[in-house]
């Protein structure tokens, strides 16, 4: 009597057994599916890398590119389209790097926030004792303060950096360089933080080599897209290929861009070039590829920064609407 209730009981056990087994293959299949699908999707787009995880679904581009992506000799880069956050081309973009002179577009911004176009930037013996490259501008001159931009983008002056920067502080109530030079820090500082660059770190407004002074590609892109819309001018001071300004004792002083693509490329919105030891060649600027599309490049690191945003524009030009 035991053996006969027995058999049906160990019968149930083992079918239970077998289809509990089952589920859980079907299970671990679907979940290896899933993880080689998102695997694939990944290797398969060259938009995504692989060192940091794949950003999370937005809108389609809208466009093709109909040949495969340049070499680039940059260390670090970013190519994208304006209101689309979705890079087109991009290598470490998130690496904090030295940025060079391309800090130098954060100077600006911040001068044009705080000062009034009739201000003038005196240059003063700390602003003109900086590391080269200097402006011709003598201590005690002063320039307007958009003339004092354009020898700060343009020619790419450190000591017009200066002068701006402690024009900035002084506004904001330093009463001497060195307090006005820290209050210009906050005040890029938070800014920074304002437009959401998280991998930046502000030490001087010029550029020049410090320990901290870093900025990534992906943050610049950023930069560069809120100058587009809010600070126009800043580009079309940028891609002035030759310009003439006047101290406020008339002295004359003629500028010329270090952005050998301008002439070549008549088209550039704007940008700028950059260069230290330490962050080699730097370059960012700003192209319409179509009507209602404009590209925003930036390389940093690079071993022949004018090479590359020759190869990417040529790139660029590719796209097929």
């Amino acid at each position: 009597l035991f053996s006969k209730r027995l058999i049906p009981l160990l019968a149930i056990l083992i079918v239970a057994i077998s289809v509990r087994s089952a589920l859980e293959n079907n299970n671990g299949a679907a979940e290896v599916r899933q993880v080689a699908k998102r695997s694939s999707r990944m290797v398969s787009n060259p938009v995504f890398s692989l060192d940091r995880p794949e950003p999370p679904p937005e809108e389609k581009l809208g466009f093709e590119i109909s040949t495969s992506a340049p070499e680039i000799s940059a260390h670090s880069y970013v190519v994208k389209i304006v209101g689309i956050r979705r890079p087109i081309l991009k290598q470490r973009e998130w690496k904090a790097v030295a940025p060079a002179s391309l800090i130098k577009l954060l100077t600006a911004v911040a001068a044009q926030e705080v000062l009034p176009v009739t201000e003038w930037i005196s240059f003063s013996e700390e602003a003109k004792s900086v590391e080269e490259k200097r402006s011709g501008v003598v201590v005690g001159e002063a320039l307007l303060r958009d003339d004092a931009i354009r020898v700060m983008l343009i020619s790419s002056a450190n000591d017009a950096a200066l002068a701006l920067a402690e024009a900035v502080g002084r506004k904001l109530g330093g009463d001497n360089f060195d307090s006005a030079f820290n209050l210009f820090l906050e005040y890029a500082g938070e800014t920074a933080r304002k437009l959401g660059l998280s991998h930046s770190g502000i030490k001087n407004p010029s550029g020049l080599d410090a320990e901290g002074q870093l900025m990534s590609a992906e943050d610049l892109a950023i930069l560069a897209e809120y100058i587009l819309k809010k600070h126009t001018k800043i580009l079309e001071i940028s891609r002035t290929v030759e310009t003439v300004v006047y101290s406020d004792k008339l002295t004359e002083y003629r500028v010329a861009n270090t952005n050998d693509l301008l002439r070549e490329f008549p088209a550039i919105l704007g940008g700028k070039t950059g260069f230290t030891d330490n962050a080699k060649g730097a370059l960012l600027f700003l192209y319409p590829v179509r009507p209602g599309l404009t590209a925003i490049a930036v390389l940093l690191g690079s071993e022949d920064r004018f090479e590359d945003g020759r190869w990417i524009i040529q790139w660029l030009e590719t796209i097929n609407p």
